[in-house]
Parts: C-alpha cells; structure tokens; sequence
C-alpha cells in the first residue's frame, strides 16, 4: 500500500478492496492515539468510526466502508473518490485558486460542517489550512 497521508494521530495508505477493485483509503490509528472512545451496541470504538458511520449521508463527507480492530491498533477502511485531492495539494500542483474556485470549496466545506451539527450535533475539530 502506498502511503497518502500522515499526521500526529494515523497514517493512510492509498489501497483497493480485492473483491470489486474499489480504491480505498486504509486509515491505521494505533491505540495509544485514539482521543475519544464511543460505547455502542456494547462494543468500544474510536469516536471517529462512530462519526463517519453517523454522517455518512451528508454531502462531502467521506463514507465509512468498514474498521477493524487488532492488537496494535485500527484501521478505518474509506472510499477514496478518484478525483479528489486536499486543498493543500491542490494549490501546490496548480497554484493560487481565483476567487470563483476558492468560493466553491469554502461553500462545499461549509455546507458540509454546518449539516453535520444540524444534523447529528457534531463539530469537526480538525479542519486546516494550507
């Protein structure tokens, strides 16, 4: 698997599902760098697990696939849309973005913040600029 991304918390690796070819994004977050813990149906999960599950309707939101537990860790399997990237990678391979195209994003993004505490009371903490 070939690594996308990597921050204080997990690494996500660049996959693809054996069964049907879909490409996925595999988060692996060990145990020691899970924040917050939600207790459902008995069973004990990270929080962002639950979140995603939670939110899966809503527009901008990358959908859940499926999470495991082992040993060392979890790993959140995600879709990995083809045609995506962040913004930070965005500006650095095509430049500064005009105003219409920055405006879009920043809309996107806003809708899909505010439906997720409109909807499910939930706040994302971890929204950056590059």
């Amino acid at each position: 698997m070939e690594e996308i991304s990597r921050g204080g918390f997990g690494i996500v690796y660049r996959a693809v599902r054996l069964s049907d070819n879909l490409p996925v994004a595999v988060k692996f977050v060990e145990h020691k760098h899970v924040r917050e813990w939600t207790l459902t149906c008995s069973q004990l999960m990270p929080s962002e697990v639950c979140h995603l599950e939670t939110c899966r309707d809503i527009p901008g939101v990358i959908r859940l696939i499926d999470w495991f537990a082992n040993s060392k860790g979890f790993l959140i399997v995600m879709e990995r849309p083809e045609n995506c990237m962040d913004i930070f990678d965005l500006i650095s391979t095509y430049g500064k973005l005009d105003e219409d195209t920055a405006r879009g994003i920043f809309k996107q993004v806003v809708d899909s913040v505010c439906a997720m505490y409109v909807q499910h009371g939930l706040i994302h903490r971890d929204i950056k600029c590059p």
